[in-house]
């Protein structure tokens, strides 16, 4: 794992996830879908769904945090994976990709009284060290929730969703474009969602500025 130095190491408060730890300890299995709770020592936990399959991989993670002003929220986030190859050649190393940069990463953070999970570097530095809060940034999920909700594959998966008497399952089981659709609306969802809260806790900042 590469080092942080010491002015930039996330408080102790802060929760982590490193992906070579959730695969280490088999939260994350090859070809298999998986349900269950991931818990720290200070007793805080989260519930979380992870899907490694050939053609998809995520994580989704449901929580709840206290935000600035004391309030519990509750939260969901979908974290997607990638592989890269590896530098050594010897196959294949998997990534998070940051819900808020979009970058590669192996370990997520969930800073402190701010939302979301996201790499280190999504945070500025003096939130790091627990000197002030994010820096404002209203329109990054605004952008990105617009973005894929106007996306042609979002588009398409919802016209074909909303034809009258279209299959959407076979054998029982929903077909793999509706859980697709489903994916991608409840992504959708995280982002409004996400994208409200941060416009709300950058309101109180101005009013308490003002």
């Amino acid at each position: 794992m590469p080092r942080i130095s010491i002015k930039q190491r996330p408080s102790k408060q802060w929760l982590r996830l490193e992906i070579s730890w959730l695969i280490q300890h088999q939260f994350i299995e090859r070809d298999v879908i998986k349900q269950g709770e991931i818990s720290w020592p200070d007793g805080r936990h989260l519930t979380y769904e992870a899907c490694y399959l050939e053609d998809e991989k995520w994580v989704q993670l449901d929580y709840e945090f206290k935000d600035q002003n004391q309030d519990w929220i509750t939260q969901e986030v979908l974290v997607h994976i990638d592989l890269k190859p590896s530098n050594l050649g010897t196959g294949e190393i998997p990534f998070f990709l940051c819900p808020a940069t979009g970058k590669h990463c192996r370990i997520l953070y969930h800073g402190h009284q701010f939302p979301g999970w996201k790499c280190r570097k999504a945070y500025s530095k003096r939130a790091i060290t627990g000197q002030e809060a994010l820096e404002p940034n209203l329109e990054r999920y605004n952008v990105q929730y617009w973005k894929l909700k106007r996306s042609p594959e979002f588009l398409e998966l919802e016209s074909k969703y909303q034809q009258p008497n279209v299959k959407t399952t076979y054998n029982g089981q929903k077909t793999h474009w509706v859980l697709q659709y489903e994916r991608m609306k409840k992504e959708i969802a995280q982002l409004d969602k996400m994208r409200w809260i941060e416009r709300k806790a950058d309101m109180r900042k101005m009013e308490v500025l003002m």
